[in-house]
């Protein structure tokens, strides 16, 4: 048989040859103790070991720190809103938080409002480094901050705070010497913190023609005039952002030479974009830069860190379970998970040799035991987070509700604080729609609320801006008359504390009537449901805060019976009946051990507010009153 030289693989012969002789070579090498990199690379180190065959909250080891963080290091906060949340977790586990412009009086949710506690200075959101930068060159003098500032019917607004005064300032004096106070206070933390924790949240910034970077688009709801011929659209780009960090650090280095940075990149979408993109893909484009940024810092300046918040939150194997249903804001369970992985990282046998993080649990104090600035910064930093970003949200339009509305439908305006939000955003999700209900939200947050009057039979408030956006750029005043119902949520009435006071001081006699009509008397919200209803054609509905969430410690001593929420409700429905005032009380089913709102109908941003699932039970127990 004539030979076909070729093998029973198919090979010739030539070939064959020739790969027996490789495959020979590199047994050889195995044999001779050589190998590839890849082959001593631990499991983390590959896809399939470290992600794939594990489940996504067994993921571990994401982040290894640099350097020490001891709870005896003074640790300062900056950035977007996100930031916000590192503050409250180092501050909740007593590491030692650089609070450097502490307030002067006691008062101190409106403190938080005023922007105290927040941040480790009273900055408000530094959304980009080009505003870090500008914030730094003030501080140290190497420029002088703008004159410019922005007034609202005799109330001023600074342009690079502008949420910090909600009412504004009385004068321009006063602005500018607040804002002087800031830059002491930003001052003394580049020089005393041991570290400095920086969140980059965004490349998209509004700039004046003469230099400087806004914190937010003049005329979008906190002041200022839009004007196409002195302000212009800037997204940054990755050597100006590096130019602007290396900046930073050079000063930095400057005044302070042990000063350490760790950098964190911002999970949180973008509310909008101004660059002509979807806004899909310009979350994609600033994030990336983002995280390109502090990834070339973080490997060229061994003072500079980087913990992968954003890819813990937005990475693959997590399928954005740690979202709301908005798909931007991040769940309580997502933040908890995102700080689990810091302090566990920095949990290490060097950190606690050092100083650090005890390898035993540590003990909670209950809040009765903690020290009375300990607590009140606590108090402070559980309150809402502020994002002046979050606003531009405002400016979408939304014609979910719109178009499934019936033309006879019951007008419906809610009235309330930020516990109106849940609401708001079971409405914008589609979580409750009714064709026979034309909802109108008119929601303020915290202190703002409050300065909301009824005057001329108009429902008003002293920030025309603000008014427009409360109700999504549709009304600056409220007529009751124009409205089947009015909901008022939120402001007036807390259950847990007022039942935790009434039990203490009534002895127990928690169901006295006399007792609440003499709180809600005291109550400026309280008044204005009064007065509206007398003016409303048609129903008037109270809807309270919500318990606080199982999340938190909070009255964890408070003993609640049984039946005592439910009787203490009914007493409060007495009470509001006298005025033609409709109780909603909070869904049962949203209630735990009578004292918690469950923890899956909480938000992201703390343990007092409550998601868009709540919102539509709220919703719904309305309209099936509204319909009686």
């Amino acid at each position: 048989m004539r030979s076909t030289g070729r093998s029973s693989s198919g090979l010739s012969a030539s070939e064959y040859e020739r790969r027996a002789k490789a495959l020979l070579a590199i047994l050889a090498l195995v044999e001779a103790g050589m190998t590839n990199p890849y082959r001593k690379l631990p499991p983390a180190a590959f896809w399939r070991t470290a992600v794939a065959e594990r489940r996504p909250r067994n993921i571990s080891d994401l982040w290894s720190p640099k350097y020490p963080i001891n709870k005896s290091d003074r640790i300062a906060t900056f950035g977007s809103c996100f930031a916000q949340h590192m503050s409250r977790s180092l501050v909740m586990r007593n590491y030692d938080w650089f609070d450097a412009e502490q307030p002067h009086h006691a008062e101190h949710e409106r403190n938080h409002n005023r922007g105290y506690g927040i941040f480790s200075a009273r900055t408000g959101n530094i959304y980009t480094a080009a505003a870090l930068r500008q914030w730094v060159a003030w501080s140290i003098a190497e420029k002088s901050p703008p004159d410019e500032v922005w007034e609202i019917d005799g109330r001023y607004y600074d342009p690079f705070r502008p949420t910090i005064e909600p009412s504004g300032f009385s004068s321009q004096t006063d602005l500018f010497a607040s804002r002087g106070a800031t830059l002491r206070a930003f001052r003394d933390v580049i020089e005393r913190a041991n570290l400095f924790i920086f969140t980059l949240g965004l490349t998209e910034a509004w700039i004046h023609r003469e230099g400087y970077t806004y914190a937010v688009c003049p005329g979008t709801g906190h002041g200022g005039q839009f004007d196409p011929a002195k302000h212009s659209f800037k997204n940054f780009d990755y050597s100006e952002i590096v130019s602007d960090m290396e900046a930073i650090l050079a000063i930095f280095r400057q005044l302070n030479g042990n000063i350490r940075i760790l950098l964190t990149v911002s999970p949180v979408p973008l509310t909008a974009t101004a660059s002509g993109k979807h806004v899909l893909v310009a979350t994609t484009h600033s994030k990336s830069i983002l995280r390109a940024v502090a990834g070339h810092l973080s490997e060229t300046h061994s003072s500079v860190d980087y913990f992968p918040s954003y890819e813990i939150i937005t990475g693959t194997p997590f399928r954005a379970r740690s979202y709301e249903s908005n798909l931007r804001t991040v769940t309580q369970e997502g933040v908890e998970f995102v700080m689990q992985h810091f302090f566990e990282a920095l949990n290490s046998d060097f950190l606690r040799q050092s100083g650090g993080i005890s390898s035993r649990p540590r003990k909670r104090l209950a809040p009765e035991t903690q020290p009375a600035h300990a607590r009140n910064l606590k108090r402070r930093l559980a309150a809402d987070l502020v994002c002046e970003e979050i606003t531009l949200d405002a400016f979408a339009t939304t014609d979910r509700q719109e178009a499934t509305t019936d033309p006879d439908a019951a007008r419906v305006c809610i009235i309330g604080n930020s516990h109106a939000a849940a609401l708001q955003q079971a409405l914008r999700d589609g979580h409750f729609v009714d064709p026979k209900m034309d909802v109108v939200m008119w929601a303020f947050a915290g202190r703002s609320y409050d300065e909301i009057k009824l005057e001329d039979g108009e429902i008003t408030h002293p920030n025309r801006d603000r008014a427009l956006l409360a109700s999504g750029g549709r009304f600056t005043s409220i007529n009751p008359k124009d409205f089947d119902a009015l909901v008022f949520v939120g402001a007036g009435l807390k259950p847990g504390h007022t039942l935790a006071k009434l039990k203490q001081k009534q002895h127990g006699n928690y169901l006295d009537l006399e007792a609440l009509k003499r709180i809600f008397s005291k109550r400026h919200a309280a008044d204005l449901m009064r007065s509206a209803a007398n003016i409303c054609p048609g129903k008037t509905f109270f809807v309270p805060s919500p318990l606080i969430s199982e999340a938190s410690g909070e009255f964890g001593d408070l003993k609640v019976g049984r039946d005592e929420l439910d009787q203490f409700n009914d007493a409060v429905a007495r009470v509001l009946a006298e005025d033609q005032i409709i109780f909603i009380s909070q869904p049962p089913e949203t209630i735990r051990e009578n004292k918690w709102t469950k923890r899956e109908f909480s938000t992201a941003r703390d343990f007092k507010h409550t998601n868009g699932r709540y919102g539509e039970l709220l919703l719904r127990a309305i309209r099936d009153r509204l319909h009686q």
